[in-house]
C-alpha cells in the first residue's frame, strides 16, 4: 500500500500538463505527514527516498536532454518537497542540500526555477 499511495501521489503532483497548485502541493504534504504519524515514519521515509530519487533522474535527464516537460516535473516535485519541509516530514539537511546542487551547478534555467520554489514553500518556516 506504502509503494502505491506513494506513486500515486508523486504522479499527481509532477505531471508535466499541470500547473501545480500550492494549494495542491500543500494538501499532499499533509496527506503524507499524517500518514507518517498514523502508519508510522517508514511510510514518510519510503515516500521522500522515492520522490528524491525521481527528482535526481528528472534533473540528469533534463541536463543531457534539456526537455521542457522535465523542467516541469522537477519544479513541480521542488514545490512537494518545500512543503514537506513546512509540514516537518523532512528536515532542513535535504533542503540545503537541494538547493547547493541547484545553485554550485551553473544555474540552469531549471536551477533557478526549483531554487525558488523551494524557497517560496519554505518561507513561512524562516521566520
Amino acid at each position: 500500500m506504502t509503494a502505491e499511495l506513494t506513486d500515486l501521489i508523486i504522479t499527481a503532483c509532477s505531471d508535466p500538463q499541470l500547473n501545480l497548485l500550492d494549494s495542491f502541493a500543500c494538501t499532499q504534504a499533509a496527506l503524507v505527514s499524517a500518514m507518517s504519524n498514523v502508519v508510522g515514519g517508514e511510510f514518510a521515509a519510503y515516500f521522500v527516498q522515492t520522490l528524491v530519487m525521481q527528482f535526481e533522474t528528472e534533473r540528469n535527464n533534463h541536463l543531457s536532454g534539456n526537455d521542457g516537460e522535465l523542467t516541469k516535473r522537477c519544479a513541480n516535485m521542488a514545490t512537494l518537497v518545500a512543503y514537506l519541509f513546512s509540514f516537518s516530514v523532512i528536515g532542513a539537511g535535504l533542503i540545503t542540500d537541494l538547493v547547493t546542487l541547484c545553485v554550485t551547478s551553473g544555474l540552469s534555467e531549471l536551477d533557478v526555477d526549483v531554487t525558488l520554489r523551494i524557497l517560496k514553500g519554505i518561507s513561512c518556516m524562516l521566520f
